[in-house]
């Protein structure tokens, strides 16, 4: 067991992994799926964890919060009937909520031991036990997930790698985003039409006064969609709607709020 190289996951994420950690099926499907890993020595964590630390903070992630929460994250794999081990994790999730270290439990085989354990004499391992089990581990901000076998946890940590890497990152731009300009204290546009006017304030080349001047040729967007959607004129016409919006013609807006509140690819930047 080694340090493996980042290949495609290469990423603001590492993996680390306690040199105690015995699960060598485990580390070959990590290997196997060429997820990178780091062994490190250290006593401060579960015998089974493994640890997603994010080593820098990426411009491109758009929510402070996801950052916060997400700076340290911590998987537990918990093998089958694992009712003797539940001292010894309440002691180590009690040292993590105190780093602030977010804590997921990986349940693996818990489904299959829950059935096995049916014809034996433990009364202490059942469904209803565990399940009230996990309720409180939830209620605590654990996360509790299932998995079947070492694939599927392989699996399931590619998943996490991939949503820390990737998540919630910065949307690509638009030329509409809806409240990053606000209308001035002492605006002249009448009040009924001031959310019309906010949207369109936040087109880039829409100032305020061409917002009034739109606004006054068409008081609600209900107004424009309708001479848009007016089949008798052809669509170079109704791109030119607006053209008188400025003191000269303002062709390029026009042509930029018709494409704005008509488009129907998804797929189309605006």
């Amino acid at each position: 067991m080694g340090y493996q190289a980042p290949s495609q996951l290469s990423c603001e994420i590492s993996l680390y992994i306690p040199t105690y950690f015995q699960n060598t099926t485990l580390i070959a499907h990590l290997n196997r799926k060429n997820i990178p890993y780091i062994v490190f020595s250290s006593e401060k964590h579960h015998p089974n964890s493994i640890l997603f630390y994010r080593h820098t903070i990426s411009s491109k992630v758009n929510s402070e919060e996801f950052l916060v929460n997400n700076k340290k994250v911590l998987a537990i794999l918990l093998e089958g009937d694992f009712s003797d081990e539940k001292e010894l994790l309440e002691d180590y999730l009690s040292i993590y909520y105190k780093n602030k270290i977010r804590v997921i439990l990986v349940l693996q085989g818990l489904k299959e031991a829950l059935e096995t354990v049916q014809f034996t004499q433990r009364k202490g391992f059942t469904h209803e036990t565990y399940a009230e089990w996990v309720a409180q581990m939830m209620i605590k901000g654990v996360d509790c997930i299932e998995t079947e076998n070492f694939r599927d946890t392989a699996d399931y940590l590619e998943r996490v790698i991939n949503t820390l890497n990737n998540g919630p990152y910065r949307p690509l731009p638009t030329v509409f985003h809806l409240q990053s300009r606000k209308l001035s204290v002492n605006h002249n546009i009448p009040k009924s039409s001031a959310l019309w006017a906010s949207q369109l304030i936040n087109i880039p080349g829409i100032s305020e006064s061409k917002a009034k001047s739109i606004i006054d040729m068409y008081p609600t967007l209900s107004s424009l969609m309708e001479a848009y959607e007016n089949e008798e004129k052809s669509e170079a016409e109704k791109k030119l709607i607006l053209a008188q919006i400025g003191e000269r013609k303002e062709k390029k807006n026009s042509s930029k709020i018709y494409r704005f509140y008509t488009s129907k690819n998804p797929d189309e930047i605006l």
